[in-house]
Protein backbone atom coordinates (compact mmCIF):
# COMPACT_ATOMS: atom_id res chain seq x y z
CA UNK A 1 0.00 0.00 0.00
CA UNK A 2 2.77 2.14 0.32
CA UNK A 3 1.95 5.48 2.64
CA UNK A 4 -1.34 5.44 1.11
CA UNK A 5 -4.32 6.69 4.24
CA UNK A 6 -7.56 5.67 4.34
CA UNK A 7 -10.55 7.88 4.93
CA UNK A 8 -13.91 6.77 6.07
CA UNK A 9 -16.73 8.86 6.07
CA UNK A 10 -19.81 7.93 7.98
CA UNK A 11 -23.06 9.20 6.49
CA UNK A 12 -25.61 7.77 9.30
CA UNK A 13 -28.40 6.70 7.78
CA UNK A 14 -27.54 7.24 4.16
CA UNK A 15 -29.41 6.15 1.61
CA UNK A 16 -29.22 6.24 -2.20
CA UNK A 17 -33.25 7.43 -2.30
CA UNK A 18 -32.05 10.32 -0.57
CA UNK A 19 -28.67 11.03 -2.78
CA UNK A 20 -29.30 9.93 -6.19
CA UNK A 21 -32.50 12.51 -6.50
CA UNK A 22 -30.55 15.38 -5.16
CA UNK A 23 -27.19 14.60 -6.86
CA UNK A 24 -29.76 14.57 -10.11
CA UNK A 25 -30.23 18.12 -9.02
CA UNK A 26 -26.59 19.35 -8.89
CA UNK A 27 -27.14 19.52 -5.23
CA UNK A 28 -24.23 17.09 -4.03
CA UNK A 29 -21.03 17.50 -6.05
CA UNK A 30 -18.75 15.76 -3.93
CA UNK A 31 -20.59 12.63 -3.50
CA UNK A 32 -21.41 12.49 -6.93
CA UNK A 33 -17.74 13.34 -8.10
CA UNK A 34 -17.51 9.99 -5.96
CA UNK A 35 -20.08 8.02 -6.97
CA UNK A 36 -19.19 8.60 -10.56
CA UNK A 37 -15.33 7.60 -9.74
CA UNK A 38 -15.26 5.05 -7.53
CA UNK A 39 -16.93 1.66 -7.03
CA UNK A 40 -20.52 1.77 -5.11
CA UNK A 41 -23.78 -0.34 -4.15
CA UNK A 42 -25.86 -0.63 -1.49
CA UNK A 43 -24.51 -1.86 1.99
CA UNK A 44 -26.41 -4.82 3.80
CA UNK A 45 -27.32 -3.73 7.55
CA UNK A 46 -27.73 -5.79 10.48
CA UNK A 47 -30.65 -7.70 11.53
CA UNK A 48 -32.05 -5.06 12.74
CA UNK A 49 -30.92 -1.60 10.76
CA UNK A 50 -30.63 -0.24 13.94
CA UNK A 51 -27.07 2.34 14.99
CA UNK A 52 -26.73 -0.53 17.96
CA UNK A 53 -25.40 -3.01 16.66
CA UNK A 54 -24.75 -2.04 13.47
CA UNK A 55 -21.54 0.20 14.01
CA UNK A 56 -20.07 -2.12 16.26
CA UNK A 57 -21.05 -4.89 13.65
CA UNK A 58 -18.64 -2.36 11.23
CA UNK A 59 -15.92 -2.14 13.64
CA UNK A 60 -15.32 -5.67 14.38
CA UNK A 61 -16.78 -7.68 11.49
CA UNK A 62 -18.93 -9.48 13.27
CA UNK A 63 -22.37 -10.40 13.38
CA UNK A 64 -25.01 -9.27 16.02
CA UNK A 65 -25.40 -13.27 17.29
CA UNK A 66 -21.46 -13.06 17.70
CA UNK A 67 -21.21 -10.40 19.49
CA UNK A 68 -24.69 -10.86 21.80
CA UNK A 69 -26.06 -7.30 20.90
CA UNK A 70 -29.26 -7.03 18.87
CA UNK A 71 -30.31 -3.77 19.50
CA UNK A 72 -29.94 -0.91 22.17
CA UNK A 73 -31.33 -2.81 24.56
CA UNK A 74 -31.94 -6.04 25.42
CA UNK A 75 -33.20 -8.78 28.45
CA UNK A 76 -30.52 -11.18 29.49
CA UNK A 77 -31.49 -15.09 30.08
CA UNK A 78 -32.69 -15.72 33.41
CA UNK A 79 -33.57 -12.02 33.97
CA UNK A 80 -36.73 -9.40 33.91
CA UNK A 81 -33.98 -6.35 34.00
CA UNK A 82 -33.53 -4.59 30.82
CA UNK A 83 -29.55 -3.17 29.99
CA UNK A 84 -28.79 -0.78 27.77
CA UNK A 85 -25.39 -1.85 25.73
CA UNK A 86 -22.17 -0.06 25.95
CA UNK A 87 -18.76 0.21 24.57
CA UNK A 88 -17.49 -1.82 27.59
CA UNK A 89 -19.00 -4.65 26.17
CA UNK A 90 -17.07 -5.09 23.11
CA UNK A 91 -14.16 -7.09 24.18
CA UNK A 92 -13.34 -8.39 20.39
CA UNK A 93 -10.31 -5.94 18.58
CA UNK A 94 -11.70 -3.77 16.27
CA UNK A 95 -10.14 -2.60 12.85
CA UNK A 96 -8.68 0.46 14.34
CA UNK A 97 -7.28 -1.71 17.20
CA UNK A 98 -5.06 -3.97 14.86
CA UNK A 99 -4.09 -1.05 12.61
CA UNK A 100 -2.73 0.38 15.23
CA UNK A 101 -0.75 -2.58 16.57
CA UNK A 102 1.03 -2.50 12.97
CA UNK A 103 2.03 0.67 13.80
CA UNK A 104 -0.14 3.35 11.80
CA UNK A 105 -2.02 6.02 13.62
CA UNK A 106 -5.63 6.27 13.64
CA UNK A 107 -8.53 9.39 13.87
CA UNK A 108 -11.73 8.92 14.54
CA UNK A 109 -14.38 11.70 15.20
CA UNK A 110 -18.33 11.25 15.82
CA UNK A 111 -18.56 7.18 16.05
CA UNK A 112 -22.00 7.40 17.50
CA UNK A 113 -20.78 3.83 19.88
CA UNK A 114 -17.27 4.68 20.50
CA UNK A 115 -15.75 6.58 23.38
CA UNK A 116 -12.13 6.61 24.42
CA UNK A 117 -11.45 3.78 26.93
CA UNK A 118 -7.42 2.83 26.57
CA UNK A 119 -4.50 4.40 24.72
CA UNK A 120 -4.98 5.48 21.30
CA UNK A 121 -2.09 5.90 18.76
CA UNK A 122 -4.10 9.30 16.84
CA UNK A 123 -7.15 11.05 18.74
CA UNK A 124 -11.00 10.08 19.61
CA UNK A 125 -13.86 12.52 19.82
CA UNK A 126 -16.93 10.25 21.07
CA UNK A 127 -20.18 10.53 19.12
CA UNK A 128 -23.54 11.35 20.76
CA UNK A 129 -24.52 7.66 22.74
CA UNK A 130 -21.46 8.15 25.07
CA UNK A 131 -22.48 8.38 28.86
CA UNK A 132 -22.55 11.73 30.17
CA UNK A 133 -19.74 10.68 32.37
CA UNK A 134 -17.48 9.13 30.17
CA UNK A 135 -17.72 11.89 27.58
CA UNK A 136 -13.71 12.53 27.40
CA UNK A 137 -11.64 13.07 24.12
CA UNK A 138 -7.99 11.50 23.40
CA UNK A 139 -6.45 13.25 24.66
CA UNK A 140 -8.79 14.69 27.45
CA UNK A 141 -7.03 18.59 26.05
CA UNK A 142 -8.45 17.97 22.54
CA UNK A 143 -12.17 19.52 23.65
CA UNK A 144 -10.78 22.41 24.36
CA UNK A 145 -9.26 22.93 20.94
CA UNK A 146 -12.28 21.97 19.78
CA UNK A 147 -14.62 24.13 22.05
CA UNK A 148 -12.28 27.11 20.37
CA UNK A 149 -12.55 26.08 16.69
CA UNK A 150 -15.91 25.44 16.54
CA UNK A 151 -17.27 27.98 19.09
CA UNK A 152 -18.31 25.52 21.61
CA UNK A 153 -18.07 22.07 19.87
CA UNK A 154 -21.82 19.85 20.38
CA UNK A 155 -22.35 16.41 19.91
CA UNK A 156 -25.41 15.92 19.03
CA UNK A 157 -28.61 18.48 18.69
CA UNK A 158 -31.85 18.52 21.35
CA UNK A 159 -33.67 15.64 21.93
CA UNK A 160 -35.37 15.01 18.82
CA UNK A 161 -38.97 13.63 20.09
CA UNK A 162 -39.21 17.25 21.82
CA UNK A 163 -38.59 20.26 19.44
CA UNK A 164 -40.82 20.92 16.37
CA UNK A 165 -39.53 20.93 12.99
CA UNK A 166 -37.82 24.25 11.98
CA UNK A 167 -35.75 23.80 15.77
CA UNK A 168 -34.97 20.24 14.57
CA UNK A 169 -33.56 21.73 11.24
CA UNK A 170 -31.58 25.05 12.88
CA UNK A 171 -30.35 22.42 15.44
CA UNK A 172 -28.90 19.68 12.66
CA UNK A 173 -27.58 22.93 11.02
CA UNK A 174 -25.82 24.35 13.64
CA UNK A 175 -24.19 21.12 14.99
CA UNK A 176 -22.72 20.17 11.56
CA UNK A 177 -21.41 23.46 10.92
CA UNK A 178 -19.52 22.95 13.96
CA UNK A 179 -18.76 19.26 13.18
CA UNK A 180 -17.45 20.30 9.95
CA UNK A 181 -15.12 22.92 12.06
CA UNK A 182 -13.81 20.20 14.02
CA UNK A 183 -13.09 17.70 11.66
CA UNK A 184 -11.41 20.26 9.12
CA UNK A 185 -9.19 21.46 12.24
CA UNK A 186 -8.23 17.82 13.21
CA UNK A 187 -7.55 17.16 9.21
CA UNK A 188 -5.00 20.03 9.14
CA UNK A 189 -3.27 19.77 12.81
CA UNK A 190 -3.49 16.14 13.61
CA UNK A 191 -3.14 13.80 9.88
CA UNK A 192 -3.30 9.99 10.78
CA UNK A 193 -2.91 6.94 8.15
CA UNK A 194 -6.73 5.98 9.43
CA UNK A 195 -9.57 9.06 9.36
CA UNK A 196 -12.91 7.71 10.82
CA UNK A 197 -14.94 10.91 10.57
CA UNK A 198 -19.42 10.25 11.26
CA UNK A 199 -22.10 12.66 10.04
CA UNK A 200 -25.32 11.92 11.98
CA UNK A 201 -27.62 14.95 11.03
CA UNK A 202 -28.42 12.68 8.03
CA UNK A 203 -29.98 10.50 10.67
CA UNK A 204 -31.95 13.05 12.20
CA UNK A 205 -33.19 14.92 9.05
CA UNK A 206 -34.46 11.72 7.67
CA UNK A 207 -36.22 10.55 10.32
CA UNK A 208 -38.74 13.82 10.26
CA UNK A 209 -38.78 14.22 6.67
CA UNK A 210 -38.26 11.87 4.92
CA UNK A 211 -41.66 10.62 4.55
CA UNK A 212 -43.22 14.63 3.71
CA UNK A 213 -40.50 14.33 0.68
CA UNK A 214 -41.71 10.39 -0.41
CA UNK A 215 -45.35 10.45 0.89
CA UNK A 216 -46.78 14.19 0.84
CA UNK A 217 -47.42 16.19 -1.91
CA UNK A 218 -47.67 19.96 -2.51
CA UNK A 219 -45.92 22.39 0.31
CA UNK A 220 -45.09 19.38 2.38
CA UNK A 221 -43.82 17.53 0.12
CA UNK A 222 -41.45 20.55 -1.05
CA UNK A 223 -40.63 21.18 2.57
CA UNK A 224 -39.67 18.30 2.93
CA UNK A 225 -37.40 18.06 0.34
CA UNK A 226 -35.96 21.38 1.08
CA UNK A 227 -34.70 20.11 4.50
CA UNK A 228 -33.36 16.97 3.27
CA UNK A 229 -31.79 19.28 0.52
CA UNK A 230 -30.11 21.72 3.38
CA UNK A 231 -28.92 19.12 5.55
CA UNK A 232 -27.38 16.62 2.79
CA UNK A 233 -26.20 19.56 0.83
CA UNK A 234 -23.84 20.91 3.98
CA UNK A 235 -22.86 17.02 4.18
CA UNK A 236 -21.65 17.07 0.81
CA UNK A 237 -19.55 20.43 2.03
CA UNK A 238 -18.03 18.80 4.64
CA UNK A 239 -17.27 16.10 2.56
CA UNK A 240 -15.46 18.56 0.11
CA UNK A 241 -13.25 19.39 2.96
CA UNK A 242 -12.28 15.75 3.74
CA UNK A 243 -11.12 15.06 -0.01
CA UNK A 244 -9.37 18.81 0.03
CA UNK A 245 -7.17 16.84 2.76
CA UNK A 246 -6.69 13.34 1.13
CA UNK A 247 -4.58 12.83 -1.75
CA UNK A 248 -4.85 11.63 -5.01
CA UNK A 249 -3.51 8.23 -4.25
CA UNK A 250 -5.67 7.76 -0.35
CA UNK A 251 -8.23 5.98 -0.11
CA UNK A 252 -11.96 7.37 0.34
CA UNK A 253 -14.54 4.97 1.68
CA UNK A 254 -18.24 6.12 1.96
CA UNK A 255 -20.25 4.07 4.10
CA UNK A 256 -23.63 4.18 6.18
CA UNK A 257 -24.80 1.97 9.34
CA UNK A 258 -28.39 1.42 7.63
CA UNK A 259 -30.28 3.06 4.97
CA UNK A 260 -34.04 4.79 5.21
CA UNK A 261 -37.62 3.88 3.82
CA UNK A 262 -40.86 6.44 3.72
CA UNK A 263 -43.10 4.37 5.89
CA UNK A 264 -46.79 5.21 6.11
CA UNK A 265 -47.19 2.68 9.03
CA UNK A 266 -46.71 2.68 12.42
CA UNK A 267 -47.41 -1.41 13.90
CA UNK A 268 -47.08 -1.16 17.79
CA UNK A 269 -45.79 -5.34 18.44
CA UNK A 270 -46.75 -4.24 22.41
CA UNK A 271 -50.08 -3.04 21.74
CA UNK A 272 -51.02 -6.12 19.98
CA UNK A 273 -49.02 -8.16 22.67
CA UNK A 274 -51.23 -6.57 24.91
CA UNK A 275 -54.60 -7.22 23.46
CA UNK A 276 -53.80 -10.85 22.67
CA UNK A 277 -53.01 -10.85 26.82
CA UNK A 278 -49.64 -11.97 26.21
CA UNK A 279 -48.24 -8.48 27.97
CA UNK A 280 -49.64 -7.38 30.90
CA UNK A 281 -48.63 -3.45 32.29
CA UNK A 282 -49.62 -2.30 35.82
CA UNK A 283 -51.73 1.14 36.20
CA UNK A 284 -49.86 4.16 35.27
CA UNK A 285 -47.56 5.98 37.82
CA UNK A 286 -48.19 8.99 40.03
CA UNK A 287 -45.78 10.85 38.04
CA UNK A 288 -47.60 10.19 34.74
CA UNK A 289 -51.00 11.06 36.10
CA UNK A 290 -49.63 14.29 37.75
CA UNK A 291 -48.16 15.11 34.14
CA UNK A 292 -44.75 15.26 35.55
CA UNK A 293 -42.79 13.71 32.70
CA UNK A 294 -39.87 14.54 30.94
CA UNK A 295 -41.46 14.95 27.76
CA UNK A 296 -44.30 17.03 29.20
CA UNK A 297 -41.54 19.21 31.26
CA UNK A 298 -38.90 19.57 28.11
CA UNK A 299 -41.98 21.00 25.90
CA UNK A 300 -41.97 24.06 29.13
CA UNK A 301 -38.30 24.14 28.72
CA UNK A 302 -38.02 24.88 25.24
CA UNK A 303 -41.10 27.51 25.04
CA UNK A 304 -39.02 29.49 27.69
CA UNK A 305 -35.63 28.68 25.76
CA UNK A 306 -34.26 26.73 28.87
CA UNK A 307 -34.18 23.44 27.36
CA UNK A 308 -30.25 22.68 26.40
CA UNK A 309 -28.54 24.26 29.55
CA UNK A 310 -31.46 22.28 31.85
CA UNK A 311 -30.40 18.78 30.25
CA UNK A 312 -26.56 19.38 30.47
CA UNK A 313 -26.98 20.75 33.94
CA UNK A 314 -29.75 17.81 35.09
CA UNK A 315 -28.24 15.02 36.91
CA UNK A 316 -28.53 11.89 35.37
CA UNK A 317 -30.12 10.24 38.60
CA UNK A 318 -32.63 13.06 38.58
CA UNK A 319 -33.80 12.53 34.58
CA UNK A 320 -34.22 8.25 35.43
CA UNK A 321 -36.25 8.89 38.24
CA UNK A 322 -38.62 11.23 36.02
CA UNK A 323 -40.26 9.29 33.41
CA UNK A 324 -40.18 9.94 29.84
CA UNK A 325 -43.81 9.57 29.42
CA UNK A 326 -46.24 9.83 26.32
CA UNK A 327 -44.63 10.74 23.30
CA UNK A 328 -46.29 13.35 20.70
CA UNK A 329 -47.38 10.82 18.90
CA UNK A 330 -50.01 9.44 21.76
CA UNK A 331 -47.12 6.10 22.79
CA UNK A 332 -45.94 5.08 26.12
CA UNK A 333 -42.47 3.35 25.34
CA UNK A 334 -41.76 -0.21 26.82
CA UNK A 335 -38.70 0.48 27.93
CA UNK A 336 -39.80 3.69 30.47
CA UNK A 337 -42.39 0.76 31.23
CA UNK A 338 -39.74 -1.59 31.94
CA UNK A 339 -37.52 0.89 33.97
CA UNK A 340 -39.97 1.75 36.28
CA UNK A 341 -41.53 -1.81 37.10
CA UNK A 342 -44.73 -1.47 35.15
CA UNK A 343 -44.80 -4.50 33.38
CA UNK A 344 -46.29 -7.25 35.45
CA UNK A 345 -44.52 -10.02 34.72
CA UNK A 346 -46.23 -12.55 37.09
CA UNK A 347 -49.08 -12.38 33.85
CA UNK A 348 -47.11 -11.03 30.98
CA UNK A 349 -46.36 -14.26 28.87
CA UNK A 350 -44.05 -11.82 26.19
CA UNK A 351 -42.74 -8.64 25.53
CA UNK A 352 -41.09 -6.64 22.43
CA UNK A 353 -38.01 -4.10 22.90
CA UNK A 354 -39.10 -3.32 19.13
CA UNK A 355 -37.31 -6.15 16.76
CA UNK A 356 -37.16 -8.74 18.61
CA UNK A 357 -39.53 -10.05 21.72
CA UNK A 358 -38.40 -11.92 25.02
CA UNK A 359 -40.25 -15.12 26.10
CA UNK A 360 -41.25 -14.94 30.40
CA UNK A 361 -39.72 -18.55 30.75
CA UNK A 362 -39.38 -20.26 33.86
CA UNK A 363 -36.09 -19.65 34.60
CA UNK A 364 -36.80 -15.38 34.72
CA UNK A 365 -37.70 -14.46 38.20
CA UNK A 366 -41.25 -14.16 38.09
CA UNK A 367 -41.35 -16.52 34.92
CA UNK A 368 -44.52 -18.59 33.91
CA UNK A 369 -43.92 -20.09 30.68
CA UNK A 370 -42.26 -24.07 30.62
CA UNK A 371 -40.71 -25.30 27.35
CA UNK A 372 -43.48 -26.40 25.94
CA UNK A 373 -45.94 -23.39 26.58
CA UNK A 374 -42.88 -21.44 25.15
CA UNK A 375 -42.57 -23.37 22.02
CA UNK A 376 -46.81 -22.81 21.60
CA UNK A 377 -46.53 -19.17 22.60
CA UNK A 378 -43.86 -18.49 19.58
CA UNK A 379 -45.78 -20.05 17.40
CA UNK A 380 -48.75 -17.98 18.31
CA UNK A 381 -46.97 -14.87 17.92
CA UNK A 382 -45.46 -15.60 14.61
CA UNK A 383 -48.77 -16.50 13.17
CA UNK A 384 -50.84 -13.68 14.81
CA UNK A 385 -48.04 -11.04 13.34
CA UNK A 386 -47.90 -12.42 10.43
CA UNK A 387 -51.67 -11.97 9.92
CA UNK A 388 -51.79 -8.86 10.88
CA UNK A 389 -53.71 -6.19 8.46
CA UNK A 390 -53.09 -2.39 8.27
CA UNK A 391 -56.10 -0.23 7.75
CA UNK A 392 -55.48 -0.11 4.48
CA UNK A 393 -55.45 -3.52 3.44
CA UNK A 394 -51.81 -4.57 3.35
CA UNK A 395 -50.34 -7.18 5.41
CA UNK A 396 -47.39 -9.66 5.82
CA UNK A 397 -45.50 -6.62 6.89
CA UNK A 398 -43.97 -8.47 9.89
CA UNK A 399 -41.61 -11.59 9.71
CA UNK A 400 -40.85 -13.22 13.14
CA UNK A 401 -37.63 -14.88 12.57
CA UNK A 402 -35.28 -17.75 14.76
CA UNK A 403 -32.04 -15.77 15.78
CA UNK A 404 -29.85 -18.77 14.50
CA UNK A 405 -31.49 -18.92 11.18
CA UNK A 406 -31.37 -15.07 10.89
CA UNK A 407 -27.76 -14.71 11.32
CA UNK A 408 -26.66 -18.30 10.44
CA UNK A 409 -25.07 -19.09 13.37
CA UNK A 410 -25.07 -22.07 15.38
CA UNK A 411 -25.27 -21.06 18.98
CA UNK A 412 -26.04 -17.06 18.99
CA UNK A 413 -24.93 -15.42 22.08
CA UNK A 414 -27.61 -14.56 24.48
CA UNK A 415 -30.17 -14.27 21.76
CA UNK A 416 -33.96 -13.04 22.25
CA UNK A 417 -36.35 -15.72 21.20
CA UNK A 418 -36.97 -14.41 18.10
CA UNK A 419 -35.98 -11.33 15.82
CA UNK A 420 -38.66 -9.01 13.97
CA UNK A 421 -38.03 -8.27 10.51
CA UNK A 422 -40.42 -5.52 8.64
CA UNK A 423 -41.26 -4.96 5.25
CA UNK A 424 -44.11 -3.41 2.58
CA UNK A 425 -44.46 0.11 4.24
CA UNK A 426 -44.99 -1.04 8.32
CA UNK A 427 -42.37 0.77 10.85
CA UNK A 428 -41.98 -1.70 14.11
CA UNK A 429 -42.30 0.34 16.98
CA UNK A 430 -42.27 -1.21 20.77
CA UNK A 431 -44.71 1.22 22.11
CA UNK A 432 -48.49 1.11 23.45
CA UNK A 433 -50.43 3.86 21.86
CA UNK A 434 -52.80 6.02 24.50
CA UNK A 435 -56.03 4.77 22.44
CA UNK A 436 -55.12 1.12 21.90
CA UNK A 437 -54.72 1.42 18.48
CA UNK A 438 -52.02 -1.55 16.69
CA UNK A 439 -51.69 0.75 13.60
CA UNK A 440 -51.55 4.46 13.44
CA UNK A 441 -50.25 6.81 10.69
CA UNK A 442 -46.26 7.19 10.69
CA UNK A 443 -44.54 10.96 10.59
CA UNK A 444 -41.41 9.66 10.86
CA UNK A 445 -39.11 7.78 8.27
CA UNK A 446 -37.77 4.36 8.96
CA UNK A 447 -34.29 2.80 9.01
CA UNK A 448 -33.85 0.33 6.05
CA UNK A 449 -31.57 -2.66 5.67
CA UNK A 450 -29.64 -1.00 2.19
CA UNK A 451 -27.24 2.03 3.25
CA UNK A 452 -24.31 3.08 0.73
CA UNK A 453 -21.37 2.53 -0.09
CA UNK A 454 -18.10 3.98 -1.95
CA UNK A 455 -14.51 3.42 -2.12
CA UNK A 456 -12.22 5.70 -4.64
CA UNK A 457 -9.20 4.69 -5.61
CA UNK A 458 -6.44 4.23 -8.66
CA UNK A 459 -6.75 0.67 -8.16
CA UNK A 460 -10.63 0.36 -7.64
CA UNK A 461 -12.67 -0.59 -10.95
CA UNK A 462 -15.18 2.71 -10.66
CA UNK A 463 -18.72 1.88 -11.56
CA UNK A 464 -22.08 -0.12 -9.24
CA UNK A 465 -20.49 -3.30 -7.55
CA UNK A 466 -22.65 -6.12 -9.09
CA UNK A 467 -23.52 -7.99 -5.34
CA UNK A 468 -24.15 -5.27 -2.84
CA UNK A 469 -21.23 -5.72 0.23
CA UNK A 470 -22.33 -6.06 3.76
CA UNK A 471 -21.56 -3.47 6.71
CA UNK A 472 -19.73 -6.75 8.10
CA UNK A 473 -17.36 -6.82 5.27
CA UNK A 474 -15.72 -2.92 5.70
CA UNK A 475 -13.80 -3.96 9.07
CA UNK A 476 -11.82 -6.74 6.89
CA UNK A 477 -11.76 -4.37 3.04
CA UNK A 478 -10.15 -1.48 5.35
CA UNK A 479 -7.53 -3.87 6.65
CA UNK A 480 -6.93 -5.28 3.37
CA UNK A 481 -6.50 -1.65 2.06
CA UNK A 482 -3.56 -1.06 4.85
CA UNK A 483 -2.02 -4.59 3.43
CA UNK A 484 -2.70 -6.69 7.05
CA UNK A 485 -4.32 -9.79 7.56
CA UNK A 486 -7.64 -10.18 8.05
CA UNK A 487 -8.51 -12.43 11.44
CA UNK A 488 -10.03 -15.71 10.94
CA UNK A 489 -12.88 -15.09 13.24
CA UNK A 490 -14.16 -12.15 11.41
CA UNK A 491 -17.79 -13.11 9.52
CA UNK A 492 -17.20 -10.31 6.84
CA UNK A 493 -15.35 -10.90 3.56
CA UNK A 494 -13.40 -8.45 1.39
CA UNK A 495 -14.52 -8.32 -2.05
CA UNK A 496 -11.59 -8.43 -4.65
CA UNK A 497 -14.03 -7.85 -7.28
CA UNK A 498 -13.83 -4.03 -6.70
CA UNK A 499 -10.24 -3.75 -7.38
CA UNK A 500 -9.15 -3.69 -11.01
CA UNK A 501 -7.26 -7.12 -12.25
CA UNK A 502 -3.57 -7.36 -12.25
CA UNK A 503 -3.06 -4.56 -8.70
CA UNK A 504 -1.96 -5.56 -5.49
CA UNK A 505 -5.05 -5.50 -3.85
CA UNK A 506 -6.61 -8.33 -6.04
CA UNK A 507 -4.03 -10.90 -4.86
CA UNK A 508 -5.10 -12.77 -2.33
CA UNK A 509 -6.80 -12.23 0.79
CA UNK A 510 -3.93 -12.76 3.77
CA UNK A 511 -5.63 -14.45 6.94
CA UNK A 512 -4.36 -14.26 10.55
CA UNK A 513 -4.92 -17.51 12.32
CA UNK A 514 -4.61 -16.95 16.21
CA UNK A 515 -4.90 -19.86 18.52
CA UNK A 516 -3.94 -17.63 21.21
CA UNK A 517 -7.09 -15.25 20.10
CA UNK A 518 -9.62 -18.27 19.63
CA UNK A 519 -8.68 -19.36 23.19
CA UNK A 520 -9.31 -15.17 24.38
CA UNK A 521 -12.57 -15.38 22.63
CA UNK A 522 -13.77 -18.89 24.43
CA UNK A 523 -12.77 -17.64 27.38
CA UNK A 524 -14.35 -13.92 26.71
CA UNK A 525 -17.76 -16.05 26.54
CA UNK A 526 -17.57 -18.26 28.97
CA UNK A 527 -16.86 -15.43 31.24
CA UNK A 528 -19.89 -13.45 29.02
CA UNK A 529 -22.45 -16.67 30.18
CA UNK A 530 -21.38 -16.64 33.61
CA UNK A 531 -22.08 -13.07 34.32
CA UNK A 532 -25.36 -13.90 32.49
CA UNK A 533 -26.59 -16.39 34.50
CA UNK A 534 -26.38 -13.75 37.95
CA UNK A 535 -28.29 -11.56 35.86
CA UNK A 536 -25.23 -8.67 34.98
CA UNK A 537 -24.08 -7.48 32.16
CA UNK A 538 -20.44 -7.87 31.40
Amino acid sequence: MASDRVFVIGLDGGSWKVIDPLIERGKLPNLSRLKEEGAWSGLESTLPPVTCPAWFTFSTGLRPSRLGIYDFRGISKGSDRIRLHTYKEIEQPEFWDIIMQSGHSCGIINNPLLYPRKRHTGYVVPGFITPQEHFRTYPEGLIRELDGVAGGYEVDQQAMNIVDDETLLEDCLRVLRKRIEAMTYLLREYPTDLFLGVFTATDRICHRFMNRAFLGDGDEERAGWDALERVFGLVDEGVGKILEAAGDEDYILVMSDHGFEARPWNVHVNQWLADEGLLNIKVVGTLEKMGLTQRNIGRQLKKMGLMKAVYRLSPRRLREIVPAGESTLGEYFIHDLLERGRVDWARTRAVSLGYSYYLNTEDRPQGILSAREAGEVRQEIEAGLRGLVDPEGGSGGIEALDTASAYETEAPLDPPDQMLRESGGWQIRSTLTAGGEIFTPNERAGHAMRGIFVLRHPWVEAGEVGEPLSIEDLAPLILHLFGLPVPEGMDGRVRQDIFKPDTPLRREVSISRTPDAMGAEKERIRRRIAALKQGDAV
